[in-house]
């Protein structure tokens, strides 16, 4: 038999109380398996094979990246979570398998049964020092407000979208996040289910009410945003942020 002292009690009880008074940050966005070449000579045309040193599969995605960057610099001060959409295929059960002993909490990641999980290939170039991709974003087109607020709200696709009431809502309640202090939306340009969701803007309007802070990173050529001005689905959410992280494209 076994015997816990008070102090070894204590110490356990503080700590359950301290995870529960930390404050939470959640990612949304894309969740990607990469699938990565390193030294590539040249571009393979139509019916060629160009040889590589290595190739190698990678967790990725603006804001799967970001979440556990994020999770591994605040450490158990705070937790983090990340919400994304990939296929109930290989793949995607390889992805949870590469970050399953990560900090992040991957637990509202859906994997939806008749899609593919988001996939990137990476072709890097060993002269230019220059990357091109392949992508394939398929599951992640069902992300989307209703799915954000319940993880069981599966869609068949972005268009089909149960109604959402944002009026009286309550956004650590319908998270079931409740010291959700930040949400950061991560490759937003990816994100085609929520440019589409109707109910978006008002939920990101609701959560800067409620005291959630808001950023963002677009992952968005500047050549689009200026073709659609006023009208691109970046454009619209600009005025809700706190913070508006640029890569090197905008």
């Amino acid at each position: 038999m076994s015997v816990v002292s008070d102090s070894n009690n204590k110490d356990k009880a503080d700590s359950t109380s301290n995870k529960k008074k930390r404050n939470c940050i959640t990612v949304i966005g894309d969740f990607f398996l990469d699938i990565q070449t390193d030294g590539l000579k040249k571009l393979p045309g139509w019916n060629e094979d160009n040889i590589v040193p290595s190739i190698s599969l990678l967790p990725g995605g603006s804001a799967g990246n970001m979440a556990r960057q994020m999770a591994n610099f605040v450490g158990l001060n705070q937790e983090v979570y990340l919400i994304s959409c990939i296929g109930n295929d290989r793949n995607g059960k390889l992805l949870l398998s590469m970050v399953s002993n990560e900090h992040c909490h991957f637990d509202r990641v859906v994997s939806l049964n008749t899609y593919c999980t988001p996939t990137c290939i990476v072709l890097s170039s060993a002269v230019l020092k220059e990357r091109t991709f392949v992508t394939c974003n398929n599951a992640l087109n069902c992300l989307c407000t209703a799915l954000l607020l319940s993880p069981t709200e599966v869609k068949k696709s972005p268009t089909e979208q149960s109604e959402v009431e944002t009026q009286s809502l309550d956004v650590r309640q319908a998270m079931n996040i409740p010291n959700l202090s930040h949400i950061h939306f991560g490759g937003y340009y990816n994100s085609i289910g929520l440019h589409k969701d109707k109910h978006f803007l008002k939920f990101v309007s609701k959560c800067k009410e409620q005291s959630i802070t808001l950023s963002l990173d677009t992952q968005t050529p500047l050549t689009d945003i200026v073709q659609q001005g006023g009208t691109h689905p970046v454009m619209k959410l600009l005025f809700e942020l706190l913070i508006w992280v640029k890569n090197k494209q905008i």
